[in-house]
C-alpha cells in the first residue's frame, strides 16, 4: 500500500511534535476521509487526520463490508439506495476500478448488493480520493496513532494528546478550532467527558416500543456483535485448508451444517434474488464463473451471521484475560475499553473467524455440493464488522 507523506509545508514529525490546525479528524473511516475532503474543498486551509492504522475508507475496506448492501424497497422489490455526493463519488471510483481490472463494473453477482470491492483494493481508491489535498498541503495525515488524552477549555475539545500504536516514547500533540471524532470508538468523546452511550437504550429513554424496560443479565455490554471478516480467492484446486484454530468447537458452527453449502445465481433477478444465498455466494466479490473471466480471478468475502461474536456472552478465556489486564474489564462496555483491552476481544474474534471458515472447508464441504472453488485464506490487513460502529486491528 501506498503511504502518503507529509508535504513540505508541514514538516516531518520530530521524536515529541505539536501541531494546529483548523480541523483536527481522529479516525480513518470513511466519514472522516469525507469530511477532510469536504473541508479541503470547502476552503479550510489546515486539515489532520490522524488515524491508528495505515488503511483509510473503513466499511469500504478495513472494516469488512465487501459489498455494499445498501437499498430500499420500490414497488416490493429490492433496489441500491438513491446515491448522491462523496457517496455516488467513490462508488465510481468502485465501478471505474473494477472496469479496468475485469472489463465490467459490477463483476460480484453478490446476494446482498451490486457493487463489491476487495478491501485492499478500497483502500487504495481512499488513497486516490484523498492524495489531490495532500499534495497540495492543505490535509496531513499520521497513522498509526491513538489518542490518549483531550485538551478541554470552555466545554469545547481545544486538542488533542496521541500515543504509537505500536509503543515507543514519541508523541504527537494537536491543538485545533474543531475536532471531530471518527474514531469508530468515540475515544476522543470519552477521553474529553462528555455524556455518552453506549449500548442498548431503555424504553424509558425514548418510548420505543420494542426497547427492554430494564438491563437484562448482559446489562450495558450488549452491542451488535463484531465479525471479524475473510476474503478467500480461488486456488485453482490447490489444497488450501486452514489449521483448525485451538479454540475450535464444531457444536459453535451449527448453523452452517444446516445450510445449503453452495447456493450459485446469477443474481439476473436482482439483489436478495429468490435463488437464495450461501456463506460464499452472499458478499462474492468476483464471479468469473457466470462472468466468463479468466481462471484464478474469483474471490468471495465471508461476512455472514454464524461469523458473529457477541460482545455480551464473552468466552471464558477472554473473560479471565480482560481480568488480568484490569480488575472489573470483562464486565464493561467495549467502547469503555482500552485499544489493548480491545484487541483481547478482537483477537478471539479472529480465531472463532478462522474457525468458521475451517468448519466450511471441512465439515460443510465433505457433505458436497460446493462449487469447484476451492478457497484459500489470504488475510488483508485488519477487516472487519461490527454493526453500526466498527471493529479493529487484523493480524497477518
Amino acid at each position: 500500500m501506498t503511504v502518503l507523506a507529509s508535504v513540505a509545508t508541514w514538516g516531518p514529525l520530530c521524536r515529541a511534535a505539536d501541531l494546529e490546525a483548523d480541523l483536527l479528524i481522529v479516525g480513518g473511516n470513511e466519514s472522516a476521509c469525507a469530511a477532510a475532503v469536504q473541508a479541503a474543498r470547502l476552503g479550510v486551509k489546515r486539515v489532520v487526520l490522524v488515524n491508528d492504522i495505515d488503511w483509510l475508507g473503513g466499511q469500504f475496506s478495513a472494516e469488512g463490508v465487501g459489498c455494499l448492501d445498501e437499498w430500499t424497497m420500490v414497488e416490493g422489490r429490492r433496489v441500491n439506495f438513491p446515491r448522491s455526493g462523496l457517496f455516488l463519488e467513490m462508488v465510481r471510483r468502485i465501478r471505474a476500478h473494477n472496469s479496468a481490472k475485469y472489463g465490467k463494473a459490477t463483476p460480484g453477482n453478490a446476494f446482498c448488493g451490486t457493487d463489491t470491492i476487495e478491501p485492499a483494493a478500497a483502500a487504495e481508491l481512499f488513497e486516490g480520493l484523498v492524495n489531490p489535498y495532500v499534495q497540495n498541503g492543505v490535509l496531513r495525515i499520521e497513522r498509526g496513532w491513538e489518542p490518549t488524552s483531550v485538551q478541554v477549555q470552555e466545554g469545547a475539545v481545544a486538542g488533542v494528546a496521541f500515543k504509537p500504536v505500536a509503543g515507543g516514547e514519541a508523541r504527537l500533540r494537536i491543538t485545533a478550532k474543531l475536532t471531530l471524532d471518527a474514531s469508530d470508538w468515540g475515544d476522543v468523546i470519552r477521553l474529553s467527558g462528555a455524556k455518552y452511550g453506549a449500548g442498548p437504550d431503555l424504553k424509558s429513554r425514548f418510548g420505543e416500543p420494542s426497547a427492554p424496560e430494564a438491563f437484562d443479565e448482559a446489562g450495558n455490554q450488549e452491542m451488535n456483535p463484531l465479525s471479524w471478516c475473510v476474503v478467500l480467492r480461488e486456488t485453482g484446486g490447490r489444497h488450501a485448508v486452514v489449521p483448525k484454530p485451538a479454540s475450535y468447537d464444531p457444536r459453535s458452527f451449527a448453523a452452517l451444517d444446516k445450510l445449503a453449502p453452495w447456493v450459485d445465481s446469477d443474481m439476473s433477478a436482482g439483489i436478495y434474488s429468490p435463488s437464495g444465498n450461501s456463506p460464499y455466494t452472499h458478499r462474492r466479490l468476483v464471479d468469473r464463473w457466470h462472468n466468463g473471466f479468466a481462471p484464478g480471478t474469483e474471490a468471495t468475502f465471508l461476512n455472514y451471521p454464524v461469523q458473529d461474536y457477541p460482545l455480551c456472552q464473552l468466552p471464558q478465556r477472554v473473560v479471565e484475560a480482560l481480568e488480568r489486564n484490569e480488575p472489573g474489564a470483562s464486565r464493561k462496555n467495549i467502547v469503555d475499553l482500552t485499544p489493548a483491552q480491545r484487541k483481547i476481544i478482537f483477537d478471539d474474534a479472529r480465531q472463532h473467524a478462522l474457525g468458521v471458515l475451517h468448519h466450511l472447508q471441512t465439515a460443510v464441504h465433505d457433505r458436497g455440493g460446493l462449487s469447484p472453488v476451492i478457497p484459500l485464506h489470504v488475510p488483508d490487513q485488519r477487516i472487519w464488522n461490527c454493526g453500526p460502529v466498527a471493529a479493529q486491528t487484523l493480524c497477518t
